[in-house]
């Protein structure tokens, strides 16, 4: 199962991914915010997102939400990474919670675009850190 989000402004749209390879190639999750919970609920297409939280597409409420054990990657937006894996998000530790409920071993990749990539970000001792970074210059590990 990959995680992945709709992008809000600024961010790099990965709905593209859905359609490029077929159903049974790939399963796809998308962030849902219930009260100060991030979730993460399977959907078949873009089109089933709805309006939620922030104004941010997301699944129906109606779609359960999957054990964090079934995610087998994750994608994460942000406002920037640093090669290090730092990774700065709106302020509100959604991700950062949702991610140290994950395997140690899952892989967390910050996707951002390259002017988003920064030699250094201010961080807290809560911040996970990404173990990739996906810009235009390709996937890379982090640190």
């Amino acid at each position: 199962m990959i995680a992945t989000f709709a992008a809000l402004p600024g961010e790099p749209d990965l709905l593209p991914l859905l359609d490029a390879k077929p159903p049974e190639a790939a399963h796809w999750c998308f962030p849902r915010i219930d009260g100060d919970r991030l979730g993460f609920s399977a959907i078949d297409a873009p089109a089933e997102l709805r309006r939620g939280a922030f104004g941010i597409p997301e699944p129906a409420p109606g779609v359960p939400a999957l054990s964090a054990g079934l995610i087998d990657i994750v994608l994460c937006p942000g406002l920037g990474f640093t090669p290090g894996g730092l990774r700065l998000g709106r302020g509100r530790g959604y991700y950062d919670r949702f991610l140290a409920g994950l395997a140690p071993d899952c892989p967390r990749i910050g996707v951002a675009f390259r002017e988003q990539v920064l030699r250094e970000l201010p961080a807290e001792p809560h911040d996970l850190r990404m173990t990739h970074l996906a810009s235009a210059d390709g996937v890379h590990p982090a640190g």
